[in-house]
């Protein structure tokens, strides 16, 4: 189905594991918390809100996805899915499934984010920092 829609965001195919120039302050400061966003391959605006060890993403629709953050060494962190109302997450995912993710570049208010999917391929995307 990807094949057929317009990529209407910033993911990407990446074609491995990306090393990360981030720097250990910049990671420092993004796991103490705050308010993000992204977008969803159609374009749409996912609201993220880090705070402490937990990560919601509220939906276009109002529907919202509870995960744990668990950072980890490397400018990586793993989000454990915990729950959510959104019926394409509901779908997608099962409770305590682990998600892979890092950052690996920063420029301005954005962070340059990779995650492994579940067929084991490295995709990228950008995650803002709201003003």
């Amino acid at each position: 189905l990807a094949e057929l829609e317009e990529n209407k965001s910033d993911w990407k195919t990446l074609s491995e594991k990306p090393v990360s120039k981030l720097r250990a302050l910049d990671y420092k400061s993004f796991s103490q918390g705050g308010s993000f966003y992204y977008k969803e391959y159609n374009g749409d605006i996912v609201n993220v809100l880090l705070s402490k060890n937990s990560w919601t993403e509220t939906f276009k629709d109002g529907t919202k996805s509870n995960l744990l953050f668990l950072p980890k060494t490397n400018n990586e962190f793993d989000l454990e899915f915990i729950e959510s109302n959104n019926e394409m997450r509901t779908n997608f995912s099962v409770k305590v499934e682990i998600y892979r993710y890092g950052i690996y570049a920063k420029e301005n208010d954005e962070l340059f984010v990779w995650v492994i999917s579940k067929e084991k391929q490295f995709l990228g995307f950008k995650l803002y920092k709201k003003q």
